[in-house]
C-alpha cells in the first residue's frame, strides 16, 4: 500500500502514458502503481521504481508490449497488431511519459533501460 500511495501521489493519480485520471467521490482511482523492475525479482518499492499507469497501459507494460527508454520516450512493440479505439496505444509511440513535478520522483533511468532491454519485445 505504501508503494502505491507514493507513486500515485507523485503522478497525481494520472496515467504516465495517456494522462487518464478517473476517481470516485470516495477517492478510489482506476490508476495503478506499476513496478518497472518486477517486485518479485528485485523487491524494490522505491517511488523511482514506479510508474502510474491506467489498467490498459499497465497490462501492456507488464507484458513487454509497452516500455520507455532512459529519456522517458514511450516505446510501443511491433507485436501490438490491433489498436482500437484507434490510437489507444500506438499514438503514444516516441512521446514522452508524463512525469512527476518533483525530479527526485522521476523513474530511475537504469530501471527504464533494464525494462526496455529485458521485458520489452
Amino acid at each position: 500500500p505504501a508503494f502505491r500511495r507514493l507513486v500515485l501521489n507523485a503522478y497525481e493519480e494520472t496515467c504516465a502514458v495517456c494522462g487518464m485520471r478517473i476517481s470516485t467521490s470516495s477517492g478510489v482511482t482506476v490508476i495503478d502503481a506499476a513496478h518497472i523492475l518486477p517486485f518479485n525479482r528485485f523487491h524494490n518499492d522505491d517511488v523511482r521504481n514506479g510508474l502510474s499507469l491506467c489498467k490498459t497501459h499497465h497490462w501492456l507494460f507488464d507484458r513487454g508490449l509497452l516500455s520507455a527508454d532512459e529519456s522517458y520516450r514511450i516505446l510501443v512493440s511491433d507485436d501490438v497488431e490491433q489498436d482500437w479505439p484507434r490510437g489507444v496505444v500506438r499514438s503514444h509511440h516516441r512521446k514522452k511519459l508524463l512525469l512527476p513535478q518533483c525530479p527526485e520522483e522521476h523513474p530511475s533511468e537504469l530501471a527504464m533501460r533494464w525494462h526496455s532491454e529485458n521485458v520489452f519485445r
